[in-house]
C-alpha cells in the first residue's frame, strides 16, 4: 500500500500561520494538489490570526453572520491577513495584519449567491428603464464598470460583493445591515482586533471559492521576488 507522500516543498510549509517566505518559495515547488490542500487548510479553515489571542470572538461572529443568514456557522470564514497574518493581495502583497487591515469576512451559500444575482439583474433593468438613477459623481462613475464588468465577470467566477449592488434590495440590504453591524460590534468590543473596515463576499460554493483563491495565489506566489519578513 502506498504512503501518504509529499513533497519536499510542502514539507517547508508548517505551523498556523507559516512565514511568507517560506510559503513563496514552497509555493512554487508543491503539487497543485498540494497548493489546493494549503487553500482549504490555511486559508479556510483554523483559527485566524486576527482572532489567536480569544478565538471564541471569531466563533461568536460565525454564529451570528450564520444564524441571519440562516447557514451552518461552518459555511462562514475568512481570508485576507487577518487569517494568515500577512496580506496575500497584490496592493499591499506582505503587509503584516494590524488596525490598517481589513476583516475579509466570507459566506458559502448558492442560495444567497443567487438572491443577490437577480437582485444584480433587477438593479440593471431599473436603471435602463430609469427606475433607478445614480445620485452622486462617484455612482455615475462607478454604476457602469459594475454593471457592465465587475459585477458579471465575478458572478461567472461564482461570488459576489453585496455592497457593490445598490442598497435598496432586500438581500442586499440584509447583508450591508449585517456588515455594518459586524464593525460596529468590533470597535466596541475591548478585546476584538481593531481593524479598518470589514466585508463580507458571498461564493455559490466551496469550488468556486477554492478556485478563486487558487487563481490569485498561483499568480502572486509565483511573482515572489523580494524577501518579507513576517516575523
Amino acid at each position: 500500500m502506498d504512503a501518504f507522500t509529499i513533497s519536499e516543498a510542502s514539507k517547508r510549509v508548517v505551523g498556523n500561520y507559516p512565514n511568507l517566505d517560506v510559503l513563496c518559495i514552497a509555493w512554487k515547488g508543491m503539487r497543485r494538489s498540494e497548493q489546493i490542500g494549503f487553500i482549504r487548510l490555511w486559508q479556510s479553515e483554523g483559527i485566524p490570526f486576527a482572532f489567536q489571542e480569544y478565538p471564541m470572538i471569531y466563533e461568536n461572529i460565525r454564529d451570528s453572520l450564520a444564524k441571519s443568514l440562516s447557514i451552518h456557522p461552518k459555511m462562514i470564514t475568512m481570508v485576507g491577513s487577518a487569517r494568515i497574518g500577512y496580506s496575500l493581495s497584490s496592493f499591499n502583497f506582505g503587509e503584516r495584519f494590524g488596525q490598517n487591515s481589513d476583516l475579509d469576512m466570507l459566506a458559502i451559500s448558492d442560495k444567497i449567491f443567487y438572491e443577490l444575482c437577480k437582485e444584480f439583474e433587477i438593479w440593471k433593468d431599473e436603471i435602463i428603464k430609469g427606475i433607478v438613477k445614480p445620485s452622486t459623481g462617484r455612482e455615475k462613475y462607478l454604476w457602469p464598470k459594475l454593471i457592465d464588468n465587475e459585477l458579471p465577470s465575478n458572478i461567472k467566477k461564482g461570488f459576489i460583493d453585496s455592497h457593490k449592488i445598490y442598497r435598496k434590495y432586500p438581500t442586499t440590504r440584509k447583508i450591508r445591515y449585517l456588515v455594518k453591524e459586524l464593525k460596529d460590534k468590533l470597535k466596541n468590543d475591548k478585546d476584538a482586533p481593531k481593524v479598518r473596515d470589514a466585508s463580507l463576499r458571498i461564493y455559490k460554493d466551496w469550488e468556486a471559492f477554492i478556485n478563486q483563491r487558487y487563481i490569485d495565489l498561483e499568480y502572486r506566489l509565483k511573482l515572489c521576488k523580494k524577501t518579507f519578513s513576517t516575523t
